[in-house]
C-alpha cells in the first residue's frame, strides 16, 4: 500500500549522538569497546531505529552478516518501502542515517529503494538490491510480519 504523503518524518531522539562519540574515542586511541566485532544488540537497535520509519522490507547485508565486522565496521540496511517515488529516496536515507547517530554508536548505512525496484535491480551487480538479496538476511517483511535480525 502506498502512501499519500512521502514527507520524511520527524523522529524524537536523545541529544547525545552516541556515533559521534564512538569517533571521538578512536581517534583519541581510546578503546571504547572491548571486542573487535560490532555487538549483536547494536545491530538490533540499528534495526529498530528504520522500523521508527515503517518500511515494508528491511535487508542486513554485509560484513556484519557475515561476522567480518570490525571495530570501523558499518552496519549496512536495504529499506524497501511500497511506492516511494525516487525522488524522495535520497531524502529518507539521510533522514535514517542522520536518526540512527543517536541511537547506535555505529555507522548505519541505510540505502532506501521501493519494493518493485528489488525486484527490477536484483541482477544488476553495482546495486545494493542484488547484495543484499543475494548474500543477505530479510529481517523484516510487512507482509509476512517477520522480524529479526537472527
Amino acid at each position: 500500500m502506498a502512501r499519500a504523503d512521502w514527507a520524511v518524518p520527524e523522529i524524537d531522539h536523545p541529544d547525545v549522538d552516541m556515533y559521534k562519540r564512538q569517533r571521538r574515542a578512536i581517534l583519541k586511541d581510546q578503546d571504547p569497546l572491548p571486542y573487535s566485532g560490532l555487538p549483536r544488540d547494536w545491530i538490533e537497535q540499528a534495526i529498530s531505529v528504520v522500523m521508527m520509519f515503517d518500511p515494508d522490507r528491511v535487508f542486513l547485508f554485509g560484513s556484519t552478516l557475515r561476522d567480518e565486522d570490525g571495530i570501523g565496521s558499518d552496519i549496512d540496511l536495504l529499506v524497501a518501502f511500497e511506492g516511494m517515488p525516487l525522488e524522495v529516496w535520497d531524502r529518507w536515507e539521510r533522514k535514517i542515517r542522520y536518526t540512527a547517530r543517536f541511537f547506535c554508536p555505529f555507522r548505519v548505512n541505510a540505502f532506501v529503494t521501493d519494493v518493485e525496484d528489488l525486484t527490477r535491480r536484483r541482477r544488476i551487480v553495482t546495486s545494493p538490491c542484488m547484495w543484499a538479496q543475494r548474500d543477505g538476511r530479510l529481517v523484516y517483511d510487512r507482509s509476512a510480519s517477520k522480524v529479526g535480525a537472527r
